[in-house]
């Protein structure tokens, strides 16, 4: 067995670097490399060659690199003041202070944020008498936070200095200065070693034959490995026989395994009774699982117990066939945990009565029951309905009350959907067990895999394990889009040592710095599974989550599943399910190749930057920040009406809240449901159906298309406009006006263009004809 350890952001994770080698292996014989598979490479003086097996130098290390196995990069600093600095920039440890100087300032060539240093003196009893502060861009002189010091030698020692910031200089004071010989500062969050990636080093590469990626953005020139796909190959294929899945858009030609679905198989199902769902829309044909309801079965449902002594199994049979049997107008529920209400669905025996359900609910620690704000009704048939009820703390209690309730046959409460599902996943380091690659990955954490059995609690191929030798352990998932999370459920390790578990970090990132990230402390309770209600909730949109193992004496961290319940951040105007999958911005950039695109469906495309029209092909990749459309992840034919005719920014394939609302949707905002767009009120005048996209019947006008067209339209249908009855063929022959009233005393005829005389005409004048 070996451990392998990736790089290092935090000082104690850097003190305890450790390259090690555990069990049999075949060393590297690749020039310039070092490790097991060849991770690592090599830094010695004059370019000599390293042992093959821990990386050390005999030649000592290059100038621009130092530490264990000469794998940290070095800072280059400029001395300020009168001083001869030679002996601190010459890179001998032998060379040392000759001067009476008592305090040493250095500048940092680039400014970077801090993470550990190591100083060596020539007299070991000085060694721990030095203090550190450093300014940034911005403030004066400031003590290192969170500072550690671990001796490595007699006469050389780390020191932990961790800072948010950039830092511009840095300054060493007390009598230890006396004996200073050599500063190095390390530069290490910024070089990643073989197999990892991104500005922190956090993600791991998935190409094909182990080969090593792109060290900004992930990407492969070999390829992706025959199980993940994606422009950074950092999300896993689920197609049906474990066949591989297209490297692009993740689609599989052998179709979807039957727990998931959706263009790119990246939707779980939910299904009762374990059966597949359909693979395009996740629909269950024999019902949602009892946990989970609502549009393709992707909420999780909350459970309750119904207060009081009468009989309810009714309402907690999953059953939308058995309903109240009793007088009852109001029933009160206790909820399993308590959680921010967002929405819940309610199901009826009588259509009449839908609208009469009211709700009412209690926050925790108070007796008070409090009504919905915000509250909007979206209509799924005629006896179900979804009702909006966010509140801001906990809620233990529903009460439902009116005469709805006596015929009332179900109550679903959303405790959100899992919107980390396949987001990417991060960690600090990685176990690697017995020459595997694929058994301890960042991403088990949110492949919606649970294990229910200590076998399968073991972790292998479905949770998170970092390294031996990673003293400040941590985990991170970011999302492809902001979201709205109100609860967090992180499954432990069910085998053995669920008490490393105890004491976690778990801190939120808000989308933009004008919010504070939020932290919560777990529990120093070993259990399976802990939950986690932010109270009150979440007030901003996130953009990541990261653990962090606690205060424990083995410092390990396995996650065998880490859920984010909630929503995608639509603004009032959108909706959609569509989680997102596959990024494709970096640095705010987005590489896309349009010529990939039928052009001839897509309408109102601006490409920001770019003087491209719609209806121009493009032969080669642009680079843009802003594109309509949603590439690779549905027909060309379903993107052109999904696009409309206005410009979307986004920033991933499949990005939600995807389409608008129907602008035909009552009341002033035309709001709709946020997930399927259904209207929150009644259509505006001539439109009808969940979406206020249909016109009115032939015949009819008017909101609801309630009222009939006059029967004196002219032509032989009597056809009028859909919104407000004026008639499309002119009137009959008697009759006048938009809505074709009749002719006034003593005209006639085709628009009543004819003058009566009386004198001839008789009583037939008060006629029209």
């Amino acid at each position: 067995m070996y451990l392998i350890y990736h790089v290092t952001l935090t000082a104690l994770t850097v003190i305890a670097f450790s390259l090690t080698i555990y069990g049999d292996q075949t060393p590297c014989t690749t020039n310039g490399w070092f490790g097991p598979n060849c991770q690592y490479q090599c830094h010695c003086a004059g370019s000599a060659p390293c042992d093959k097996h821990d990386g050390s130098c005999s030649s000592g290390c290059h100038q621009d690199w130092f530490g264990p196995a000469c794998q940290y990069a070095r800072m280059v600093f400029t001395v300020n003041g009168n001083i001869n600095p030679r002996w601190l920039t010459d890179n001998k440890d032998t060379t040392c202070n000759r001067g009476n100087l008592r305090s040493v300032t250095v500048t940092l060539d680039t400014p970077i944020p801090l993470t550990w240093l190591r100083v060596v003196v020539s007299g070991a009893v000085y060694l721990n008498k030095m203090s550190i502060s450093y300014r940034n861009e911005s403030s004066s002189h400031t003590e290192c936070p969170e500072s550690h010091t671990t001796k490595i030698t007699g006469t050389i020692a780390d020191i932990s200095c961790p800072t948010d910031s950039p830092v511009t200089s840095l300054t060493l004071s007390g009598d230890g200065v006396y004996y200073l010989c050599s500063l190095h500062i390390s530069a290490a969050q910024i070089r990643c070693t073989k197999g990892w990636f991104g500005p922190d080093c956090q993600y791991q590469c998935h190409c094909a034959g182990s080969a090593p990626c792109d060290k900004h953005d992930g990407s492969c020139s070999s390829g992706c490995h025959q199980d993940w796909f994606g422009p950074a190959c950092q999300y896993q294929c689920h197609c049906a026989g474990s066949a591989p899945c297209d490297k692009h858009d993740g689609s599989c030609s052998s179709g979807c395994h039957q727990d998931w679905f959706g263009p790119a198989c990246q939707y779980q199902c939910h299904c009762a009774g374990s059966a597949p769902c359909d693979k395009h829309d996740g629909s269950c044909s024999s019902g949602c699982h009892q946990d989970w309801f609502g549009p393709a079965c992707q909420y999780a449902r909350m459970g309750f117990t119904v207060t009081g002594t009468f009989s309810s199994s009714w309402l907690t049979d999953n059953k939308d066939a058995t309903c109240n049997t009793g007088n009852t107008q109001s029933i009160t529920v206790t909820l399993d945990t308590a959680i921010p209400l967002t929405w819940l669905r309610v199901v009826v025996s009588d259509a009449a009565h839908l609208s009469t359900v009211k709700i009412l609910y209690r926050i925790e620690n108070s007796s008070t029951k409090q009504q919905c704000l915000k509250s909007n009704t979206a209509k799924i048939n005629e006896t179900t309905a979804d009702i909006s009820c966010p509140t801001e703390y906990p809620v233990t209690r529903v009460t439902l009350s009116g005469q709805g309730v006596e015929f009332l046959c179900s109550l679903y409460i959303s405790a959100g959907r899992n919107v980390a599902l396949k987001q990417r996943a991060g960690d600090a380091s990685t176990w690697f067990n017995d020459g595997s690659y694929y058994l301890w990955w960042a991403e088990y954490a949110v492949d919606g895999k649970i294990p229910t059995t200590n076998e399968k609690r073991s972790s292998q191929n479905t949770c998170t394990h970092t390294a031996l030798h990673d003293r400040s352990p941590w985990w991170q998932v970011s999302f492809t889009h902001p979201v709205e999370i109100t609860r967090f459920v992180i499954e432990n390790r069910g085998d053995c040592c669920q008490e490393r578990l105890k004491n976690f970090l778990l801190t939120v990132y808000p989308v933009n710095d004008s919010y504070i990230p939020i932290k919560h402390r777990g529990s120093n309770t070993v259990k399976n599974t802990y939950s986690v209600v932010p109270t009150p909730r979440i007030s901003f949109p996130v953009t990541q989550v990261k653990v962090t193992q606690g205060f424990n004496r083995e410092r390990f961290l396995t996650l065998c599943e880490v859920l984010a319940f909630g929503e995608i951040a639509c603004p009032s105007n959108r909706y959609g399910l569509r989680p997102a999958v596959l990024s494709t911005v970096e640095a705010a950039r987005l590489a896309v190749p349009l010529a990939t695109l039928d052009w001839t469906v897509v309408k109102n495309v601006k490409l920001e930057g770019t003087d491209l029209d719609a209806n121009i092909p493009v032969v080669s990749p642009v680079e843009v920040t802003t594109i309509l459309v949603t590439i690779l992840m549905e027909p060309v034919s379903v993107v052109a009406d999904l696009v409309a005719t206005e410009t979307l920014s986004v920033k991933t394939y499949g990005v939600e809240c995807f389409q608008n609302c129907s602008i035909t949707c009552g009341g002033p905002d035309s709001l709709c449901h946020h997930v399927d767009g259904r209207c929150s009120s009644e259509c505006d005048a001539g439109f009808k159906g969940e979406h206020c996209d249909q016109m009115c019947p032939n015949g009819t006008y008017g909101v609801g298309c309630s009222q009939n067209c006059s029967v004196t339209c002219g032509g032989p249908d009597s056809l009028c406009h859909h919104i407000d009855g004026r008639c499309s063929s002119g009137c009959d022959a008697g009759f006048k006006g938009e809505h074709c009233n009749p002719c006034d005393n003593g005209t006639y005829g085709v628009e009543c263009s004819q003058e009566l005389r009386a004198v001839t005409c008789g009583v037939l004048a008060r006629q029209p004809v």
